[in-house]
Parts: structure tokens; C-alpha cells; sequence
């Protein structure tokens, strides 16, 4: 009975020793087991950790492959810049050269002109006086072939001064216009200034053409036997042209109040008169004052009026304003405006349509049956050449 219970002792000892080492076992298999896991934990930081620095890697690695690109393509756009800018360099200095060309030409262009312009002046200085020299050669033959000799009246010659005086003072003022804007045209080197300088010199060359004429003239203007060019004519344009070109040196605020006219005229003799009264206007009128120049279609016509703040008299009228208006079979008068100042007008009929129904005024104008020219009466023909010789020797003396 006692061995049998030993036995069973030793078993169960040797059944606790089997479970003690079981549970040894165990928990040192749980050890190596969590030892593992943290193995494992630590291997897979790591691992995203290598994983992280491969990423960053592999950016600055992109980042550098960038800038290298970026910078070769850089320097491509440098160099086609450069390429450029020198093909722009070298058309600006083309550019340049061209300039300074068309500048020499212009200034040769400018001197050509200015020795046309005096050459033009000289021949038509020794024309009118060759020919003066000639007429009156002809007249004194003529005068000793004559049995009676036609004595000429005073008062026709003192008749021809006051034109002659103011068309002498009109060809002198129109060229030293031109001498001006001849000076000026060699420092303006902007093409809108030389255009308008230009146009300028055009008004006043054509002004001066007018006027040699009209001296040569004076006696014919005096008698009021002057041949008028008539036709239809738009007088709002002419006025606005002449007007223009006054303003252009002028030191008056000139204005235009025009309806839309149109009359049969001489549009040069009536550019004169434009131009006549707009100059004693001026004259009369102090700088910065207002000149308004009026232009209205009236019953057989046009009026054409030019006021300022000036008072009115009839002695500022000119004699060549006058006798033009008068040879279109038209008036001139001066006026009193409401609230001061005054007013030039001047009426020129139309021939087509007069008031009332009345016949234009007939010119009077001789002619040669011979040649088919206006011509003057022989007293009258002496008396103008004697007078153009000796206007044209004081204006000789004066220019020399």
C-alpha cells in the first residue's frame, strides 16, 4: 500500500515537473516570441526609414535634373536674346544712317530753295525792270512821233499811290514771311512742322505771285479796269483756307461763323479781300483780342464781314479792299456793332441771282482788238509804267 502511494507521488512529482517545464516552455517561447515582434517592429521602421530617405533622395536627384534643364534652356533663350538684339542693333544703326541721309538731303533741299527763291526774286526783279526799261523806250519814241502829245492828269497819277504804296507793303511783309519760315524750316527736323511750314510758304508764295501781278497792275486796279476771273465758288472752304493761314502768324484769336455759300466770284481777287481786311483788323486789334470773321448768304449774294472789339471808320477801309469789292460790282462799309466794336463788311453779287432780279454790274475792262488782251489808254499805259519803274527802283534801294 505504501509503495503504491510513493508511486503515485513520484507521478505526480514527475507530472508537476513535466507542467513546470512545460510552463518554462511557454513562457520562454512567449519571450522569444515578443522578442520577434520587436525584431520586427524595428526591421519595419528602419525599412520606412530607408524608404523615406530613398524618396528624398530620388527628389533631389529630379531637382537637380530640373536646374540642369532649366539652366541649359536658360542659356538658350540668353544666347537667342543676345543673337537678337544684335540683328536690332545693327537695323537701328541702319535706322540711324538713313536718318542722318534724309537729313543731308533735306538741308541740300532746303538750300536749293532758298537760292531758287532767290534767283526767282532776282529774275523777276530784272524782268520787271527790262521791261519797264523797254516800255518806256516805247513811249518815248511814240511821244515824238505823236503831233499832239496827251499831257497825264495829276490826279490820276496821286490815284495810283495809295495801292501801289499798300501793294509794296504787302510784297514786302509776304517776303520777309518767307524768309522767315525758309529759316525756320532748317531747325524744325519733325515732318508735321515742315508740312505745315511748307503749306505755310505755299499761301505766302502764292500770295506774293498775286501781288507782283496787281503792282504791275496798279494803274488798271486803280481804274477799276481789272479783269475778274469769275466762277461758282464755295465761299465757306475759302474762307476757312484763308483764315487758316492767317492764323498761322497771327497773335489774335480769329473764329469763323460761315453758312454754307456758294456764289459765282474771283476766288483770288476775294481772297484778297479777306486777306486785306483781316490785315487792318489785325493792325487795329491789340494781341490776344477776338477777330470774328462772318460769312452769311444774303438775297443776290454773300456777305462777308469780319469784326472786332475795335470802333468802326471808314478810313481803315483799304483802297485795294475797296476797289476790289467795287470791280465785283459789290460794297464795302464799316459799322457800329450793339456793345462796341465794329464790323467790315463787304457784298459781292452773284451774277446768276441778284436781288430783284437785277443785272450784274458790268467790269469794265479795254481790250486790244489786236490781241484780244486787256489794255489801258496810252496816257494810262505811260502813267503805270512810269510809277511801276520808280516803286520798283525805292524797292530795289530798300532791299539793297
Amino acid at each position: 500500500m505504501r509503495t503504491e502511494l510513493e508511486a503515485e507521488r513520484l507521478r505526480n512529482a514527475e507530472t508537476e515537473d513535466v507542467s513546470l517545464k512545460a510552463d518554462r516552455d511557454r513562457a520562454s517561447q512567449q519571450a522569444r516570441a515578443e522578442k520577434l515582434v520587436r525584431q520586427l517592429e524595428d526591421a519595419a521602421a528602419e525599412n520606412a526609414e530607408l524608404n523615406r530617405r530613398l524618396q528624398d533622395f530620388e527628389a533631389r536627384r529630379q531637382l537637380e535634373l530640373a536646374d540642369d534643364q532649366g539652366r541649359a534652356q536658360i542659356d538658350q533663350l540668353l544666347q537667342v536674346t543676345q543673337e537678337r538684339l544684335a540683328g536690332q542693333t545693327e537695323k537701328l544703326i541702319a535706322a540711324e544712317d538713313r536718318v542722318k541721309e534724309l537729313e543731308t538731303d533735306l538741308i541740300t533741299a532746303r538750300n536749293r530753295l532758298e537760292v531758287i527763291e532767290g534767283d526767282l526774286r532776282m529774275h523777276q526783279m530784272s524782268d520787271a525792270l527790262r521791261e519797264t526799261r523797254e516800255q518806256e523806250t516805247a513811249d518815248a519814241v511814240a511821244r515824238d512821233e505823236q503831233v499832239a502829245v496827251v499831257e497825264v492828269p495829276v490826279e490820276d497819277r496821286r490815284g495810283t499811290t495809295p495801292f501801289m504804296k499798300e501793294l509794296s507793303l504787302d510784297a514786302k511783309k509776304s517776303v520777309a514771311k518767307i524768309n522767315g519760315i525758309t529759316q525756320l524750316l532748317k531747325h524744325k527736323k519733325d515732318q508735321k512742322d515742315q508740312a505745315q511750314l511748307i503749306k505755310q510758304l505755299t499761301g505766302h508764295a502764292r500770295r506774293l505771285d498775286n501781288l507782283v501781278a496787281d503792282i504791275a497792275d496798279a494803274e488798271r486796279l486803280a481804274a477799276g479796269a481789272i479783269k475778274l476771273n469769275i466762277r461758282r465758288t464755295d465761299m465757306e472752304s475759302l474762307v476757312n483756307r484763308v483764315v487758316e493761314e492767317a492764323m498761322a502768324d497771327s497773335d489774335h484769336d480769329i473764329r469763323v461763323v460761315a453758312e454754307p455759300t456758294k456764289v459765282r466770284i474771283d476766288q483770288v481777287r476775294t481772297e484778297q479781300i479777306l486777306n486785306g481786311l483781316l490785315r487792318a483788323s489785325s493792325e487795329r486789334t491789340q494781341s490776344g483780342k477776338t477777330i470774328v470773321v462772318r460769312l452769311q448768304r444774303v438775297d443776290g449774294g454773300a456777305m462777308l464781314s469780319v469784326e472786332d472789339p475795335e470802333p468802326s471808320s471808314d478810313a481803315s477801309i483799304s483802297p485795294v479792299v475797296r476797289r476790289l469789292a467795287e470791280a465785283h460790282g459789290g460794297t464795302v462799309k464799316a459799322e457800329s456793332r450793339d456793345g462796341g466794336g465794329s464790323a467790315f463788311r463787304v457784298f459781292l453779287p452773284d451774277p446768276e441771282v441778284q436781288a430783284g432780279g437785277a443785272i450784274a454790274p458790268e467790269v469794265k475792262i479795254l481790250v486790244d482788238d489786236a490781241t484780244g488782251q486787256p489794255q489801258d489808254e496810252p496816257w494810262q499805259a505811260e502813267a503805270a509804267h512810269q510809277q511801276l519803274a520808280a516803286e520798283l527802283r525805292r524797292l530795289a534801294e530798300l532791299e539793297s
